[in-house]
């Protein structure tokens, strides 16, 4: 099972604080989007990401997608269809 480690936690901050000015007049909504695929892996992975965002004030909205990309990435950031933030998480292969 994956962990969500301090440095991963760091690193995706720093991402989302990147992404929040790159695309400032995008991202209207102040809460973050994290999708995962709903299986339990992606889940857990999904539940420790919320848990340590919370812990640092933002509002988190989770949602299940259909999604494939490179789980050596664990994620990727994007604006979400509602102009927040979306944090997809990848499955393990």
């Amino acid at each position: 099972m994956r962990e969500f480690t301090e440095k991963d936690h760091i690193e995706l901050a720093q991402k989302i604080e990147e992404f929040k000015a790159q695309n400032f007049q995008t991202i209207k909504q102040p809460h973050i989007t994290i999708g995962y695929q709903g299986d339990i892996e992606s889940t857990n992975y999904a539940n420790q990401i919320a848990n340590r965002l919370t812990e640092n004030g933002n509002n988190i909205e989770s949602i299940i997608l259909f999604s494939s990309g490179n789980a050596d990435d664990h994620y990727s950031i994007s604006a979400a269809p509602d102009n927040s933030i979306l944090v997809e998480i990848f499955a393990e292969k």
